[in-house]
């Protein structure tokens, strides 16, 4: 059976029908990063006039987190736990609230104290099995998917679809279906400083060193250079086109 079929009574037609649950006051979660449900969020925006007192709550994000503009502040109080440029700058405006804590405490505080209300998942569609899969975004999401008092979905075919976390559309309040682009974040430019500092690091590292990195010019330099380095280990919560040149 398709999974449309199958779940014909939960799949709604509009991005603004799939929020329209939402109340005032609540704990809204959403998926960072790649994961966004950006149909779901824009939704959510256009009903900001009837709205308020909304907890947003958003970690590492690569579309503009336009909800925290000035003209939303009565609608939606944004708390961040990580701040990219646009959050930071949008805090440095006091128009974001930081979370100061450690990542891998998330799924912690989402269980025994800020348990979402709502949370916007973008999922793949169903595989043969029903499992859905949660793309590049296995981390507190997996957590919020089990204990949300509703979860909205977006289904989106251009997720790619990787195993180990999975979704079933079982557990789902409504399903709303929308092919859209995901976000990509391309490597730092090196200029002549990037490369120094990288030769220079590079001695340092010895091989079957495990490295923990992050976005941006100099962590690209410093993996270019380790083409002879073996055996190294990744202990990181981001993943760059660097480290892929170093598998191959």
């Amino acid at each position: 059976m398709d999974w449309r079929e199958k779940y014909r009574d939960k799949i709604v037609p509009t991005s603004d029908e799939a929020v329209r649950s939402i109340k005032s006051g609540e704990l809204v979660v959403f998926v960072q990063a790649h994961g966004e449900a950006r149909a779901l969020i824009n939704a959510l925006i256009r009903r900001a006039p009837e709205l308020r007192r909304i907890r947003l709550l958003s970690h590492l994000t690569f579309w503009p987190a336009d909800y925290a503009e000035p003209e939303y502040k009565d609608s939606f109080r944004v708390i961040s736990q990580f701040f990219g440029k646009n959050i930071r700058d949008l805090h440095n405006k006091e128009l974001v609230e930081h979370l100061p804590l450690f990542y891998y405490e998330m799924p912690k505080l989402y269980e025994e104290s800020w348990t979402p209300d709502t949370f916007l998942l973008m999922v793949t569609p169903p595989d043969e099995h029903g499992r859905c899969s949660l793309g590049l975004n296995s981390d507190y999401a997996v957590k919020c998917a089990e204990i949300a008092k509703k979860v909205i979905v977006q289904i989106n075919p251009s997720l790619p679809f990787t195993h180990g976390s999975y979704f079933s559309l079982d557990n789902a309040f409504c399903i709303y279906e929308e092919d859209a682009p995901i976000p990509e974040i391309f490597m730092g430019s090196m200029g002549e400083i990037e490369k120094k500092i990288g030769e220079n690091i590079t001695p340092l590292i010895p091989d079957g060193a495990t490295l923990q990195l992050g976005l941006g010019g100099v962590p690209d330099a410093v993996l270019s250079c380790l083409t002879e380095k073996k055996d190294l280990g990744i202990h990181t919560e981001l993943f760059s086109d660097g480290v892929v040149d170093l598998c191959n």
